[in-house]
């Protein structure tokens, strides 16, 4: 009998909607706090069932905020703690930030002070009910680029520089390595694609009966 463990593991693909009718910003609250939760508990897989999708349908078919997902959002402690994770390997890195102000403090000191309208974000905002969604994308935006900037630094100190270029800051390094990832799978696909063609070309013809 094939272990559990071993069995390929199937993915429900979503359906592709026409533009108009994707609704953006659900999808931007889905994905963000998605992200958040992933980080803050290892993985996606490690999310409990119930927060996995963050909306639920009232009675009158309207979207809402799970309460679990407001609680958690409104606590500092997962962004404290999602904060932590993401620099626990850099060198020196200091413990997770105690509470939210703490952490916006820390964000500003790496230039990455979220801000909702021009003006920056504050804890009254993130602890506001209901809950200030706009101001809560912005903090998650930021602790996103703490995540791309971890990476970067990783790979420049394991010497691996040459992926992202000479391009100095971290969002310009991740950009060209992008840009080198698409145009090294362009590279592939034509080759693929001659040698297919090249395969075609050479393969003998059938003999026909006499």
């Amino acid at each position: 009998m094939m272990d559990s463990n071993a069995m390929r593991k199937t993915f429900v693909v979503p359906d592709i909607k026409p533009l108009d009718q994707y609704d953006l910003p659900r999808a931007k609250i889905c994905a963000s706090v998605g992200w958040l939760l992933a980080k803050s508990y290892g993985n996606a897989e490690n999310v409990p069932l119930e927060l996995r999708d963050p909306f639920y349908c009232d009675q009158y078919e309207q979207e809402h905020l799970k309460p679990p997902v407001t609680r958690l959002l409104l606590s500092p402690e997962l962004y404290c703690r999602t904060y932590g994770l993401l620099l626990g390997g850099s060198p020196g890195a200091e413990g997770p930030p105690k509470d939210i102000p703490a952490l916006l403090q820390v964000l500003g000191r790496k230039g990455l002070a979220p801000k909702d309208q021009n003006a920056p974000v504050t804890e009254t905002e993130l602890r506001q009910k209901p809950i200030k969604m706009s101001a809560h994308l912005e903090l998650m935006d930021a602790l996103m680029a703490v995540g791309a900037m971890e990476t970067v630094r990783t790979v420049l100190a394991s010497g691996r520089s040459e992926l992202f270029g000479t391009d100095a800051t971290w969002d310009r390094a991740l950009l060209s390595w992008v840009n080198a990832l698409n145009q090294k799978l362009k590279e592939t696909n034509r080759m693929e694609h001659k040698m297919t063609h090249l395969s075609l070309s050479t393969q003998p013809e059938p003999v026909q009966p006499s």
